[in-house]
């Protein structure tokens, strides 16, 4: 990650969510990652379901860790789910 995008994220407050050299991941490819229509993937943030995106400017983003921790969790509820 850049300099200059390691000093935007630590204006921006959100330090905790993502750890020095952690990828940030835009929406659009969230969505494809994910497998979710943008469409989809909009509604379940709306709904507070989704994953934990943050705004970077005018952008939606996430850590590529906690997009992953997400879809873990996901699976995780459903594998309780079955049982």
């Amino acid at each position: 990650m850049s300099e200059k995008a390691t000093q935007q994220i630590e204006d921006a407050g959100v330090a905790q969510h993502v750890a020095r050299g952690d990828r940030l991941v835009q929406f659009a490819e969230a969505a494809e990652i994910t497998t979710l229509s943008p469409a989809t993937l909009r509604w379940m943030r709306h709904q507070g379901e989704g994953p934990p995106f943050f705004t970077l400017g005018r952008r939606l983003v996430i850590s590529e860790s906690r997009l992953y921790d997400w879809i873990n969790a996901q699976a995780a509820k459903d594998r309780a789910a079955a049982s």
